[in-house]
């Protein structure tokens, strides 16, 4: 038989269960931004590129996919 005592623990220990889990969480994120500080920063190989937008004639698509 369980004493009391050891029923209270239980509980204890099921309500402080998302804690820990929050904790958990909360570390990992915590080491994964300490390596992401160490990584090295990656700059564009051509920055000098600029992108771009060009009309679209739909209606002459759209007419040589009907032919």
């Amino acid at each position: 038989m369980k004493s009391l005592d050891n029923d209270d623990d239980d509980a204890n220990e099921d309500e402080n269960e998302p804690k820990r889990h929050f904790l958990e969480i909360k570390k990992q994120f915590l080491e994964a931004d300490k390596i992401a500080k160490e990584l090295p920063i990656v700059s564009p190989k051509h920055s000098d590129i600029i992108y771009t937008s060009k009309i679209i004639d739909t209606q002459a698509i759209l007419s040589a996919v009907k032919d």
